[in-house]
């Protein structure tokens, strides 16, 4: 498969509970992230990589301001420059995705994806549906 047809895997399984591959996916990746970062204090960008990996890099690291940086890397997904690159892992190859960082920790491709593109926002729903008609609703906010 290319890269562009791996899916994403969601974090939480169809019964509510912690899925199993994000469970093995982030511990791996947390191994190589603490392994890299050599033991110094490692910024983690918000949300939803800092839902994963934030908790224990503040449990496992030294306290203080942050030494390295780690980000999502993809080619044209962020222009940013970083010393710590967080890339997909090839399910079928084992390749890792290239990338100009100064380290590079893997993560399963469907974390990844999940990870760099999933909207974890969630849809509220509207007090009033729209009114019957709507050209009245634009007079009245034109005027």
């Amino acid at each position: 498969m290319d890269w562009e047809e791996l899916l994403s895997t969601p974090p939480v399984d169809q019964r509510g509970y912690w899925n199993p591959q994000w469970k093995a996916s982030v511990a791996v990746a947390l191994a190589h992230l603490l392994a890299v970062s050599g033991g110094e204090r490692v910024a983690v960008p918000d949300r939803p990589v800092a839902e994963a990996f934030r908790r224990a890099i503040d449990s496992l690291l030294p306290p203080g301001p942050p030494k390295r940086y780690l980000r999502l890397a993809w080619p044209g997904l962020s222009a940013a420059i970083t010393d710590i690159a967080l890339v997909p892992w090839h399910p079928q190859t084992g390749e890792v995705s290239p990338c100009e960082a100064g380290a590079l920790v893997p993560l399963a491709a469907g974390v990844w994806t999940y990870l760099a593109f999933h909207d974890d926002r969630r849809l509220v729903p509207a007090a009033y549906g729209m009114p019957a008609d709507n050209r009245a609703v634009m007079i009245e906010c034109a005027s």
